[in-house]
């Protein structure tokens, strides 16, 4: 998208959103005792529909560029880069096997339900998972777009179309979940991830965020209550695609797709209304902002730098999650967490300043080298 047409309220609601799951993280993962709030399902596949927002029907060369590459390139240079730092780590503590390793970023890499029909027994989940945890969303995102750019390109923006593919990859998913059918790469849950990608790249093509702007504070208001009503009840009722990287749903079976489809969609509305609202306030609206236009940087890094802060300062680490003593509400303890917290922020945010660092040279240095060569010709 055009710079100079860039709706900054987009990178507000992703900042959002990656502070709750970043907060959600290092709290529900690194201390016992504290479990995922059942009203935190619709946050996270907001994403999805917030990435297709701005998909339009170019070229699939195009999209793949635009969408795959920029995504794949990171998630492949972290995951080695993990790897190697988790593995050497644990390797010379002793706590990990080299062949452990290997099969852990087999593990990481294709997902359970993969590798088990490959290979049954070979899953493993070692201190690697720890660091790696966020990456299925990255891997199931780059899937939800194999599968959807074709398909937009198809729809071209046709709403009848749009409904049909809609109605389609839900009731695929519902099936999959009623019969509890377990796909390879989760591609039960992927389905619906592309339904949601495709409401998403509707959303974009009518502008919702304009008409909703449009309204005014007197409509604004009961609106936002509404719809965050209805996804935090639905929550409440039934926690929808809260696990996705597992492929679980709640105990509903064939329904939860369909509450989790009216969850984030009606969480999106609401989200788009909030940061609105913040865009009003400047020194929140550009702090929140910076974290949703660094979104990936910092889901990719911030459980990985936990990781690391916790073997720093001699805190167990167990293979699904990190986690201290039983959180009592101490005051060190508290104090404890949000040092580690804030210090985790701030080393993400260093990281990125020096990748953006290096990426603004890189560039220069290409249109320097294009500027030679014209005026040599």
């Amino acid at each position: 998208m055009d710079k100079k047409k860039r709706l900054y309220e987009f990178d507000i609601l992703k900042g959002y959103l990656v502070l709750f799951v970043l907060t959600l993280h290092l709290l529900t993962n690194f201390i016992d005792g504290i479990g995922l709030p059942r009203w935190a399902g619709w946050q996270l596949p907001l994403f999805f529909l917030v990435s297709a927002y701005f998909m339009k029907t170019d070229s699939l060369e195009q999209q793949k560029k635009k969408r795959l590459r920029s995504v794949a390139t990171p998630l492949l240079f972290c995951f080695l880069l993990f790897s190697a730092v988790v593995g050497i780590w644990c390797i010379a503590e002793g706590t990990m096997t080299l062949a452990e390793l290997g099969r852990s970023m087999l593990s990481e890499a294709l997902g359970k339900p993969c590798l088990d029909l490959i290979a049954p027994g070979l899953y493993l989940k070692t201190e690697l998972h720890t660091s790696m945890m966020t990456f299925w969303y990255y891997i199931q995102f780059i899937i939800a777009c194999v599968i959807c750019m074709p398909l937009l390109k198809w729809i071209n923006e046709s709403v009848g179309k749009a409904a049909v593919s809609i109605a389609v990859l839900l009731s695929f998913s519902c099936i999959c979940y009623g019969f509890g059918i377990e796909l390879p790469f989760y591609l039960n849950m992927t389905a619906y991830e592309a339904a949601v990608m495709v409401l998403g790249n509707m959303a974009g093509k009518y502008k919702l965020h304009e008409k909703i702007y449009a309204m005014g504070a007197r409509c604004m208001i009961p609106l936002f209550f509404v719809t965050f009503v209805i996804a935090s009840a639905l929550c409440l009722w039934n926690p929808g695609i809260s696990f996705m990287s597992y492929g679980m749903l709640g105990s509903r079976g064939a329904i939860d797709p369909l509450c989790a489809f009216v969850q984030v969609a009606a969480g999106g509305i609401a989200m788009l209304i909030v940061a609105q609202w913040t865009m009003k306030v400047k020194p929140l609206s550009v702090l929140i902002g910076y974290f949703g236009e660094n979104m990936l940087d910092l889901v990719l890094l911030h459980m990985f730098v936990a990781w690391i802060l916790y073997k720093a300062f001699g805190l167990p680490v167990a293979k699904d999650y990190v986690h201290t003593d039983a959180f009592t509400g101490s005051f060190a303890q508290c104090a404890m967490i949000t040092g580690i917290f804030i210090l985790n922020m701030l080393i993400c945010a260093a990281a990125i300043w020096v990748k953006k660092t290096i990426v603004k040279n890189k560039e220069k240095r290409r249109k320097f080298a294009e500027l030679v060569a014209r005026q040599r010709i």
